[in-house]
């Protein structure tokens, strides 16, 4: 992952929902990161199966924020590949699961053990 390109584009994407003048929540990016990121065969089932494939989802900025017609206005507005990056950002999944549409969204990660929750992150900021 081009974590450069990525950043850019969640500033982007966080400009676009709440205006230029934001403040850029880099203590949140970095709780997230504690939380646990999900191993990479999860994070892109999650965005080819999920994500890319969702009536949600924004191509042109990456983010869950439809411009559908019918879905106008729906969506977290967050940026999608650090959102599927999270094990659980919204309970049950992504916001689609948090809203309980079987169809769409993809469910929360649970890791294996208490072991691996732990070094996720460890793994995550090495490049594992």
């Amino acid at each position: 992952m081009n974590w450069r390109r990525r950043l850019r584009e969640w500033i982007k994407v966080i400009q676009f929902a709440h205006g230029k003048d934001v403040r850029i929540p880099w203590f949140g990016m970095l709780l997230a990161i504690l939380s646990g990121p999900v191993p990479r065969a999860v994070w892109r089932a999650r965005m080819r199966q999920g994500c890319y494939r969702c009536v949600l989802f924004r191509r042109d900025l990456h983010a869950c924020s439809s411009i559908h017609p019918q879905f106008m206005g729906l969506g977290c507005s967050c940026y999608t590949p650090f959102l599927a990056l999270w094990a659980e950002p919204y309970p049950g999944g992504c916001i689609a699961k948090f809203w309980k549409n079987e169809e769409v969204g993809w469910p929360a990660y649970r890791f294996p053990s208490i072991w691996a929750r732990i070094w996720a992150p460890v793994g995550f900021l090495l490049g594992r």
